[in-house]
């Protein structure tokens, strides 16, 4: 196995170049990590459209997930972007539930008889 960065020889199963110190990616694994999201873009939308606190959390790990993606950790990229991605639905229905028991109660508080 030869590191992609320096070129030099590395042992075979060793996760970082024994020379450079970059991480070493196996055969096939590239597109595992490169197919990966990030759910950045659903992760700012929801922090700009539906639920503050929920869409920052999700930037946190949708962040996160970019990095480790870089770094070449396909766990933790995995893990990231399902921890973004479910922050994320999360604040959408937050959200909804917000908008539509606030029209709710302004649409009864409107047409109150008692007034």
């Amino acid at each position: 196995m030869f590191c992609q960065k320096c070129g030099s020889e590395c042992k075979e199963g060793a996760l970082f170049c024994s020379n450079c110190g970059a991480p070493l990616v196996v055969q096939g694994e590239s597109d595992n990590i490169s197919n990966i999201p990030d759910h950045l873009v659903m992760s700012i939308l929801t922090t700009l459209f539906c639920c503050i606190p929920f869409g920052i959390v999700s930037i946190v790990y949708a962040v996160k997930a970019g990095m480790s993606k870089e770094s070449g950790n396909v766990e933790k990229a995995r893990f990231y972007s399902k921890k973004a991605f479910l922050w994320s639905i999360w604040g959408i229905i937050f959200g909804i539930a917000f908008v539509m028991l606030y029209g709710l109660i302004s649409f009864l508080t409107m047409h109150d008889p008692l007034c």
